[in-house]
C-alpha cells in the first residue's frame, strides 16, 4: 500500500467517505446485521470467546483507512460479522421483537435488488448507465486514472481481446527469426494477464511486467533482443 500510495494510483478517501463506502459495498440493508454483530462480539457474554474477531476487524479497518487502501480490500472481513450478527439477532428476537428479523430480511432483499445491476452484469452497458443515473447514489471511483462512465469493475472487462490482437499484429509483423527473441512488456498486470490468457491462441509468448506479482515472476527464460512495450497514451 505504501508503494501504491507513491504512484498516486488509488483515490484517497477521508474517514467518513471510507466508512460510508463500506456501508454501500456491503449492501446498506445489511448494516444493522454486521454492526449488531460487531457490538455482540464486544458486549455480549456469548460473544466474548470470539472477541478476537471484532478486534481483527477494527485493526484491519484502521490499517486500510490510514494506508489508504481501496474500500473493497476489507470485504473478506464481513462474513464473520454477518455470522455474529445472525447469532445476536436470534438471541435478541427469540421471545420479543420477533418482527425485527423479517424487517431485516426485507431490507436486505430490497436493497440487494436495487443495487444488483450495479454489481452484477445484468444490464447491457447503455441500459446500465441510464439506470445508474436514475439512482440517488453514485458508484465511487477507486483509482485516480479511471474516467469511464461505467464503474471500473465493468469497464475493465472490455478491450482485452482487442489489445491482445493488436500486440499479435505487431509481433507477427516481425521476421520469424526476430520473433524468437522478442518479448512483450506490459505496464500493468491486467495487460500482461490479457496477453497470457488470450495470447497463446494468437501465437504470442507469455508477457513480462514489473507490476505486482509479475515483478516477482521475473522475465522467465527469455533471450531478448527485441521488446514490444505496451505504452499507455492519454
Amino acid at each position: 500500500l505504501r508503494n501504491v500510495a507513491q504512484s498516486n494510483k488509488n483515490v484517497v478517501l477521508s474517514l467518513g467517505q471510507f466508512l460510508a463506502q463500506q456501508v454501500l459495498l456491503m449492501n446498506p440493508g445489511t448494516l444493522p446485521i454486521w454492526v449488531g454483530g460487531l457490538f455482540w462480539l464486544f458486549a455480549a457474554r456469548k460473544g466474548r470467546p470470539y472477541l478476537s474477531l471484532g478486534i481483527a476487524y477494527l485493526v484491519t479497518l484502521a490499517e486500510f483507512i490510514l494506508l489508504h487502501g481501496k474500500v473493497y480490500y476489507l470485504a473478506p472481513a464481513y462474513p464473520m460479522l454477518f455470522a455474529a450478527g445472525a447469532v445476536a439477532y436470534e438471541d435478541w428476537c427469540r421471545e420479543r421483537l420477533t418482527w425485527v428479523k423479517p424487517m431485516l430480511l426485507a431490507g436486505v432483499v430490497a436493497m440487494g435488488a436495487i443495487l444488483a445491476p450495479v454489481v452484477l452484469p445484468i444490464l447491457p452497458p447503455a441500459t446500465l448507465l441510464a439506470y445508474m443515473q436514475a439512482l440517488p447514489i453514485s458508484v465511487p471511483r477507486t483509482e485516480t486514472s479511471h474516467t469511464a462512465a461505467l464503474p471500473q469493475h465493468f469497464s475493465d472487462q472490455f478491450g482485452w481481446r482487442e489489445l491482445t490482437a493488436s500486440v499479435a499484429r505487431a509481433y507477427h509483423s516481425l521476421p520469424p527469426n526476430e520473433q524468437r527473441t522478442t518479448a512483450t512488456f506490459a505496464q500493468n498486470y491486467g495487460e500482461a494477464a490479457a496477453i497470457d490468457f488470450f495470447g497463446p491462441a494468437l501465437g504470442l509468448p507469455h508477457a513480462i511486467s514489473g507490476h505486482q506479482n509479475y515483478y516477482l515472476w521475473g522475465p522467465g527464460d527469455y533471450t531478448v533482443t527485441t521488446m514490444l512495450i505496451l505504452a499507455q497514451v492519454d
